[in-house]
């Protein structure tokens, strides 16, 4: 009996911890959203591994504002400049940071961006470079402040470009100052909302020789062969996709068909059949074509990077998406006005780009329903 009490006052003292604990706590996150301007799988990432000489877009979010219905007014979130240089060696700072004629203009806030957490309102925004990173800004009405619904939504507040120097090297915590006078978020009556929380970049830097990710794909992310398809190919060349080419930097040759996965929204994607590496590029070859009507997606796990390619047959124009305009798009290509790829041109697959794709195009047009055929949004 006595077990049972203690366990039951235990119970009593927990719950209400919970209770009157706020269910999130206010925090600002730097995390990365795209390297060498290729965009990062799944939009955003706190931990990732690059390479010497890459290029990080970055940006500044902001979640949970209203622990105690607290409502935002303005922010100032300030990066801790000593952070650039984190790693074993070398750094990830902005372009020409620390250079008599530093003027960086690729730090910005972005007050279009449909996730701006001042989307919509008349603000004051300013950031400066100097002599710390900061990105403030503030409501010009007061009762225009308002709070978040603590479902961990995250807005952003600030973006910049990091570069990954040649001679960096190990692991990088790129974070904001946890100062609650440099970074700091404040209601209508200017004062502090507490507490607040900071959460880093973590940038791992893989060794130069090492393949750490996706930077190039052929055929390139985002391309879609529109060609027929068709029993018989005269050769590989104009066969539906069934292998694809990565590039990086580095050595490839330790690269392991385990390390991507392949998806095409079905339960049964194609696999990798053969994995060849030359160099830094390195070839996947898959144990069927990719589907039709379908993006195929490859992604290289540890980096969170991809390449997708998509089958669409009569997509011309490439738009992922085949109808009428795609005729215009042929003939454009066959004028020379637009000369677009042979996988967007040869319908036929008869290896020769001509009229006669036009007419096959015309042809698949014709015979199929009134509603357009398109490839699906994710």
């Amino acid at each position: 009996m006595r077990f049972v009490r203690l366990a039951f006052f235990v119970a009593c003292i927990a719950s209400l911890v919970v209770d009157s604990a706020p269910a999130q706590v206010p925090t600002f996150s730097v995390e990365a959203t795209a390297v060498n301007d290729v965009p990062i799988v799944g939009g955003r990432t706190s931990r990732l591994i690059v390479a010497p000489g890459d290029v990080l877009t970055v940006k500044i979010y902001l979640r949970d504002w209203s622990p105690n219905g607290e409502l935002l007014r303005s922010y100032q979130a300030t990066l801790d400049g000593s952070t650039f240089s984190s790693g074993a060696a070398g750094s990830i700072h902005p372009p020409q940071f620390g250079t008599m004629d530093f003027k960086d203009d690729t730090a910005f806030i972005d007050e279009k961006a449909d996730d701006y957490v001042h989307k919509g309102l008349h603000t004051i925004p300013v950031v400066a470079a100097r002599p710390d990173y900061r990105w403030i800004s503030v409501l010009f009405a007061g009762d225009e402040a308002h709070a978040a619904k603590q479902d961990g939504r995250k807005y952003s507040c600030g973006t910049m470009q990091l570069n990954v120097s040649d001679d960096a090297r190990g692991t990088f915590t790129i974070s904001l100052f946890k100062d609650r006078e440099v970074s700091m978020l404040l209601d209508p009556d200017s004062k502090t909302i507490e507490p607040l929380e900071v959460e880093p970049l973590i940038v791992d830097v893989a060794e130069s020789t090492h393949w750490a990710r996706i930077r190039s794909s052929e055929p390139p992310s985002g391309a879609i062969d529109a060609r027929c398809e068709a029993e018989n190919y005269r050769s590989s060349s104009n066969a539906p996709w069934q292998s694809i080419q990565l590039r990086s930097s580095g050595d490839g040759s330790e690269v392991k068909a385990s390390d991507f996965t392949i998806a095409d929204g079905t339960t049964d994607p194609p696999r990798i059949k053969r994995l060849t590496a030359e160099g830094s590029t390195v070839t996947v070859a898959l144990d069927r074509p990719i589907r039709a009507g379908a993006w195929t997606t490859i992604t290289h796990t540890s980096s969170n990077t991809n390449t997708r390619i998509g089958f669409l047959p009569g997509d011309v124009n490439n738009d992922g998406r085949s109808n009428t305009r795609d005729v215009l798009a042929l003939i454009d290509s066959l004028n020379g006005t637009h000369v677009q790829p042979d996988y967007q041109t040869d319908i036929n697959r008869d290896g020769v780009v001509g009229g006669g794709d036009l007419a096959r195009l015309i042809d698949l047009l014709a015979s199929e329903s009134t509603r357009e055929r398109r490839l699906p949004n994710n």
